[in-house]
């Protein structure tokens, strides 16, 4: 079964993805005119072990890639974004629902939040009003973050809608629960009723420092190598970023009529002083 999201194109925020590689280490973002799909011939939604299965597969062959890049895997994420449109919430159910997306995501943990434990902002601009919960559980090496943001125009009150925002991150000696969290996210969509897109990336530091020339030849290579279709390149500053199409992943995204869903960012971390890497499916974001 096909999912369908449409973003703008790539092009016009591609120098920010390389901005917020160049300025930290935090996940770069990109926006694009997007439609994200899935190579199944299921007639019927697939099940939970399916999908644990398909993404464990993913992540495998992210790890591969990394491996041959000559890499050392710090984290394994999951990213996930949901819109949904003509949904005007007051303060005390935007904290209702973070809750219960929390609940959730952390069901197998024995802690539990309480409402006082939910962060509330509002920030009132010149068009529209944006009202923001947000809650955050750590135990160990894991983290789990839930954003829900409510916007509102001035002028049309009934103008409103929710964006949910979920952010999983998890050691790298721990990257087969992603797979559980990939499910208990689509639980999180089903629970909304809304179609939701999630991007699993993991990132690290290389163990040799590259140059510019050396990051857009070695990507090439791996790309050639693992039998991923070059779709679309950039270099900026010391940032290269290539992203291509891989059979053996399912799910990928239709950007400017090409389909993609590797892709791989080469960045210098100045604190480091190394080569940082961030490998995701079906798309950086």
């Amino acid at each position: 079964m096909a999912h369908f999201f449409k973003r703008k194109s790539l092009k016009p925020y591609i120098v920010l993805i390389a901005s917020i590689m160049l300025l930290s280490s935090i996940k770069p973002v990109i926006f694009g005119d997007m439609i994200l799909a899935h190579n199944s011939n299921f007639e019927t939604k697939p099940s939970e072990e399916v999908h644990q299965k398909a993404v464990q597969e993913d992540i495998q062959f992210l790890s591969e890639l990394v491996e041959d890049l000559d890499g050392e895997i710090h984290l394994g994420e999951l990213d996930a974004f949901a819109i949904k449109k003509n949904n005007l919430l007051s303060r005390q159910e935007m904290k209702n629902i973070t809750l219960k997306l929390m609940d959730i995501l952390i069901a197998k943990e024995a802690d539990k939040l309480s409402e006082d434990q939910i962060e509330f902002n509002s920030i009132d601009a010149a068009q529209s009003e944006i009202k923001m919960t947000r809650a955050e559980y750590i135990k160990d090496n894991l983290q789990v973050q839930v954003s829900v943001q409510n916007m509102t125009e001035h002028v049309f009150s009934t103008n409103a809608e929710t964006h949910f925002v979920i952010k999983v991150t998890n050691q790298s000696d721990q990257l087969n629960e992603l797979s559980d969290y990939y499910s208990k996210v689509q639980k999180v969509f089903s629970a909304l009723d809304i179609e939701g897109e999630i991007t699993t990336c993991l990132s690290g530091f290389l163990n040799d420092k590259l140059t510019v020339d050396e990051k857009q030849s070695t990507l090439g290579k791996k790309f050639n190598k693992h039998g991923v279709l070059d779709k679309e390149h950039f270099q900026g500053g010391n940032v290269v970023i290539k992203s291509g199409y891989s059979t053996k992943i399912d799910e990928f995204v239709i950007v400017n009529d090409k389909k993609m869903n590797v892709n791989i960012a080469l960045a210098e971390d100045q604190t480091a002083g190394k080569t940082s890497f961030r490998v995701a499916t079906p798309i950086l974001n």
